[in-house]
């Protein structure tokens, strides 16, 4: 059995979102640390890290900042009735004899002990004497 740590995802490719940098010979987008795939050129790790930063918080900073805008929804077709409502539960069970109250509840604990002092266990495992047990 093949057992993952992560479910199994989109590519990173295929996201919706991508965030690209500037190719330091030919300047057309390209994917930070990774060859620009119209000129072949490989990528500076430092200045691609650092452009992608920037475009990624001004992107969020830009999405943060934007003004709300109201979602579009249509009013409900008919208005609520404020009324109480009533349901009636119909049982197909006969009847029976309706249990008597006792005079005094059943105990939940009881009131003698399950054991004898003489027929109990001993916690007594024969370890020499010591702070602490070696069990412990």
């Amino acid at each position: 059995m093949n057992r993952v740590l992560k479910a199994p995802g989109a590519d990173a490719d295929k996201l919706r979102m991508h965030i690209t940098v500037a190719c330091h010979s030919c300047d057309l987008p390209k994917r930070p640390l990774a060859p620009c795939p119209s000129c072949n050129a490989s990528a500076l790790p430092e200045p691609e890290l650092q452009a992608w930063r920037i475009s990624l918080h001004a992107r969020h900073l830009a999405r943060i900042k934007q003004q709300p805008v109201a979602a579009t929804t249509e009013p409900p077709s008919r208005r609520r009735t404020l009324t109480p409502m009533q349901a009636v539960v119909v049982l197909d069970v006969e009847p029976g004899p309706v249990a008597v109250e006792r005079e005094q509840p059943a105990s939940i604990i009881p009131l003698e002990p399950a054991l004898s002092a003489d027929e109990a266990l001993s916690f007594d495992w024969d370890d020499e004497p010591r702070r602490l047990r070696k069990s412990a």
